[in-house]
């Protein structure tokens, strides 16, 4: 089951200047895009996140060009629910279903295929702020997860990149079917992976 996650730190993104988001919006969004989420708070990043995140999952599940493209994805519904802000985008001949919880400093997008997987999630703050110091514990945190589920050791289970550079779990010469996406932004790391 493809799966994607996108975190933005919305205090870092905050530094960029107005004009850039809207060379970025005009570029990455189409207007009926930005009709439905002109009601939301950060509704730039809210949109981005939601279109990277479905990025991640189609990039999983085969369709690969290296190149993220927004308008490749197009948002067809949003609303908020009790869970979150929940949305479906499609990007042919696939169709994503997502949330997005939105907090004060952050805001964290999933996105998956129809059925619903069961996976792993989680947002994390570090002070760290190093893209290789970032990747490195995001890394070793999601492997004590995983060696958790597996009632394994953690050095079983490594965190390798195919070809495309897609994350994915490997124990020994074995691929694991569990899906992984990474994401990290400003001091915000995040993970999910399919259980």
């Amino acid at each position: 089951m493809p799966l994607g996650n996108d975190i933005v730190d919305l205090r870092a993104a905050a530094r960029h200047r107005p004009a850039y988001y809207e060379r970025l919006k005009r570029s990455s969004f189409y207007p009926e895009e930005l009709l439905l989420v002109q009601e939301y708070e950060s509704a730039f990043w809210l949109l981005w996140a939601a279109k990277e995140s479905a990025f991640k999952a189609v990039a999983q599940a085969g369709r690969v060009d290296r190149r993220f493209n927004p308008k490749d994805f197009l948002l067809k519904e949003i609303h908020q629910t009790e869970e979150g802000i929940i949305y479906t985008i499609d990007c042919k001949p696939f169709r994503f279903n997502g949330i997005i919880d939105l907090e004060k400093d952050f805001l964290h997008a999933l996105s998956w295929t129809e059925p619903k997987p069961h996976f792993l999630t989680e947002v994390i703050y570090s002070e760290e702020t190093d893209y290789q110091d970032q990747s490195s514990l995001l890394r070793n945190i999601i492997l004590e997860q995983m060696s958790k589920m597996f009632d394994d050791s953690i050095t079983a289970i490594t965190i390798d990149k195919d070809e495309n550079m897609i994350p994915f779990f490997r124990k020994g010469d074995e691929r694991l079917p569990n899906n992984l996406s990474l994401s990290h932004h400003g001091s915000y790391l995040a993970y999910a992976f399919t259980i």
